[in-house]
Parts: structure tokens; C-alpha cells; sequence
């Protein structure tokens, strides 16, 4: 009997160190999972936080993670409340049904979050469409988080560009009204409510202008049609010189008319005379008979005092030839000189009192010979003659040295052989240049 009581006594020790071991695991469990509780109760609180963030929505304030009092004896006014608010152990209820009052306005919170992510979506995808975006934006790609910021990004880009575009259109609208004699304010243009007003002011004015503008075609070509010139095309890019073409074809009408209204004149009073004179012809033979005797007289001696003038004077097919000058002006960048001869340059021909200066142009496309004292430096050709001066284009391929200002221009003198070399004596402006016999006869006068 002793050793039962004493296995008896063993049994139960033995079971009362397991239910003791056993307690102390479930009390360690038991902290742990309220441990664990308590850090969900503040992760939730402090997520409802961050959602209430620029959310214009309070849920914060109808949670926490903290104790407050359920006993309906100690808090009768609160304690419906502070069951419906508080995340703490003691309220999870049967079967956390404590707990899912208290999370029903944080679920409801998180579905409108995504109600408005959803929302902000399916707008993002309308700009897209509404502003007839060549790429697609569809709903999901801003839902998703890996793909939203990308998808942003890409209409973002897109709504920038339309927005220059717009504003480009506008400057150009604009910039057009000022060319065509009108002012568009751009602002007005911009104002999402009243660009329709400016805007149909525009095109009103531009039809107007092409009215105008047809109806200045139809009568040109009216009036080109009455004076028989070739009408205009109007409708290219090269109405301008249509336009000048046709102004000239209708001054020369109009020149041709006024000559013709003073030949006509002319012709009339020719005629009146005409018939005068015939009348008077028969009493006034003797008259004109010794007025023809004395013309007579006048043209001998006016043929005499012509060949007296022209006595000495060379051949005026050669005599520029004889012309030398210097040169005024060098420009080395676009290689041109100016010289000072020009369409009134004057010569002295003839010797003793047979001397008389005489007014010898200076022929353009001639070349002519540049020295510097006795060396030869280069050709030039004449490009332009003034009255006084004229512009020489310096030949490169002829040049034997650097073209300064001073330096002496003249024409080559013709070859030994041709008729014409000595036709006329030199005179002041006339002679000859001694550095031209070391020209060549091929780069003679020409």
C-alpha cells in the first residue's frame, strides 16, 4: 500500500511540473501572440493614417491601438464607443466579431481608395483618347505600380507636346493676323471658354481677304482681257512675278496708247499745215526755191565746220583704247577694284589749235592691264561703268601681284599690225603705257 501511494504521489508531482511546464509555454504563446496582436493593432492604425493623408477623410480619428474602458459600468456613456474603436485585445468579442466593427471602416476606406485609383485610371485613359494621342493608354497600365509612373511619364510627355503644339498654332495664328493688317490677342486664344470668338473673328477675316483677293484677280484679268495681255496666274507661288509681268504688259500699253494720242496730235497738225501750205503753195514756189539755195549753202558750210571738228579725232570704234586711269578703291574679299573712269570720262585729241576734248565712254565687259610703276600686276574686266567710276572684277587666273590702291590702269595696245594703232595722236588722257609691251598680242584689247 505504501509503494502505490508512493508511485501515486510520483504520478502526480510528475503531472503537476508537465501542467506547470505546459502553463508557462501557453503564457509565453500567449504574450507573444498579443505582442504580436499589439504591433498589427498599430501597423493598421498608423496605415490608416497614411490614407487619411490629403484624403479629406478622418478615419484615424475613429481608431487606435490603445486600452480604452468596454466596461459599461465605469464608462456608460463610452464604452459603445470605445467598443467600436479600439484595436486592443480585450475587444476582439467572440469570434472577433468586436474586431471586425472596428475594421469595417478601414476596409470601406481602402475599397474607396482603390474606387479612386480606379477612377483616376480610367480619367488618365480618356485624356489620352480625348486628346486623339497616337499611343494607347489603357485602364491597367495605371492601376499597376510597376507600370503607372512609366505610363504618367509617357502621357505627361504626350499632354506637353499637345499643349506646344496648341501654343505654337496660337503664335502662328497670330503672327498670320499681323502679317494680313490684323491684331489676335494669343491669351484670348488660350482661354479654354472664349477661343471660339477670336477664332471665328480670324477665319472671318482671312475669307474676307480671300474674297478681296479673288476679286482682285477677276479684275485684273478683266482689265489685262480689255487690253489684250496675257492674264496673270495668281493661283502659284509666283504670282509676284505675274503680277509685275502683267504691270509691264499693261504700261506698254498704255505707253504705246500715249504714243499713238501724240502722233495722232502730231499727224493733225502736220495735216493742218499740210493743207495751209497747199493753199499757199502756188504764191510761195519762188520763195521756197531760194530758201532750198540757201540751205543749200548752210549744209556745205555746215559739212565744212564737221570735218574741221572731226579733223584729228581717231576712229570712235578704238579710241577708248587710248583711256588710262587709276584705281581708287581695292577690295580683296570679294576681289574687285573701282577705277575713276567712267561713262563721262574726257579725252584731249588733236594737236596745237586743233586740240578739243571730246567725251569718251568707258566700255563695259573690256579688260584692262594694272601696273605699279613698271611691273606688271594683274587684269581686270569691267563689270559696271558709272558716270565717273566704274567696278572691275580683278581676273585671278592674270594676276602677278597684290592690287593696291594708286596703282595704273589702261587698255593693251593693239598689235603692230592692226590699221587702227596709230589712228589717233595721244593726248592728255591718251598715252600709251610702257609696261604694256610685255603683254602678249592675244591679251590685247578685247
Amino acid at each position: 500500500m505504501g509503494m502505490l501511494n508512493r508511485i501515486v504521489n510520483i504520478t502526480v508531482l510528475v503531472l503537476a511540473i508537465v501542467s506547470v511546464v505546459f502553463g508557462c509555454l501557453l503564457f509565453q504563446k500567449r504574450e507573444a501572440l498579443r505582442g504580436r496582436g499589439d504591433n498589427m493593432a498599430d501597423f493598421i492604425v498608423e496605415l490608416v493614417k497614411i490614407m487619411d493623408v490629403n484624403s479629406a477623410a478622418d478615419g484615424s480619428k475613429n481608431i487606435t491601438a490603445g486600452k480604452l474602458e468596454l466596461d459599461a459600468k465605469k464608462a456608460p456613456n463610452d464604452y459603445e464607443k470605445n467598443a467600436k474603436k479600439t484595436l486592443y485585445h480585450n475587444n476582439y468579442g467572440q469570434e472577433g466579431a468586436n474586431l471586425k466593427v472596428v475594421l469595417a471602416p478601414v476596409r470601406l476606406q481602402t475599397e474607396n481608395i482603390l474606387k479612386q485609383r480606379d477612377f483616376l485610371g480610367t480619367a488618365l485613359t480618356e485624356v489620352g483618347t480625348t486628346l486623339e494621342l497616337k499611343e494607347q493608354f489603357p485602364q491597367a497600365g495605371f492601376q499597376g505600380l510597376p507600370t503607372y509612373q512609366a505610363k504618367k511619364t509617357q502621357l505627361m510627355t504626350n499632354v506637353q507636346k499637345v499643349n506646344a503644339r496648341d501654343n505654337k498654332i496660337i503664335e502662328q495664328i497670330a503672327a498670320s493676323a499681323t502679317v494680313m493688317g490684323f491684331t489676335v490677342d494669343p491669351n484670348q486664344l488660350k482661354d479654354l471658354d472664349g477661343f471660339n470668338t477670336p477664332l471665328s473673328d480670324f477665319a472671318s477675316k482671312v475669307e474676307k481677304l480671300k474674297k478681296r483677293s479673288d476679286a482682285y484677280g477677276e479684275h485684273i484679268a478683266s482689265v489685262c482681257k480689255i487690253f489684250g495681255v496675257s492674264t496673270p496666274s495668281l493661283g502659284g507661288e509666283d504670282y509676284g512675278a505675274e503680277l509685275t509681268n502683267a504691270s509691264k504688259a499693261l504700261q506698254n500699253e498704255k505707253n504705246a496708247y500715249e504714243e499713238t494720242k501724240k502722233q495722232l496730235a502730231m499727224t493733225k497738225e502736220k495735216l493742218a499745215a499740210a493743207e495751209e501750205n497747199l493753199n499757199l503753195a502756188n504764191q510761195k514756189i519762188e520763195g521756197l526755191n531760194k530758201d532750198i539755195e540757201k540751205m543749200k549753202q548752210e549744209v556745205a558750210s555746215m559739212k565744212k565746220k564737221m570735218l574741221e571738228l572731226l579733223e584729228g579725232v581717231p576712229d570712235a570704234d578704238i579710241i577708248y583704247t587710248k583711256l588710262e586711269g587709276k584705281i581708287l578703291q581695292v577690295n580683296n574679299k570679294w576681289d574687285y577694284v573701282i577705277i575713276d573712269l567712267g561713262k563721262l570720262t574726257k579725252m584731249t585729241v588733236g594737236e596745237g589749235k586743233k586740240k578739243k576734248e571730246i567725251i569718251v565712254p568707258l566700255p563695259e565687259g573690256k579688260t584692262m592691264m594694272v601696273t605699279n610703276g613698271e611691273s606688271y600686276v594683274a587684269k581686270v574686266k569691267v563689270t559696271k561703268v558709272n558716270d565717273n567710276t566704274a567696278i572691275c572684277d580683278i581676273l585671278p587666273d592674270l594676276r602677278n601681284g597684290t592690287v593696291s590702291v594708286g596703282d595704273k590702269v589702261f587698255f593693251a595696245p593693239m598689235p603692230p599690225a592692226a590699221p587702227v594703232a596709230d589712228a589717233a595722236a595721244p593726248g592728255k588722257a591718251g598715252k600709251a603705257a610702257g609696261p604694256a609691251a610685255a603683254v602678249p598680242a592675244a591679251d590685247a584689247v578685247n
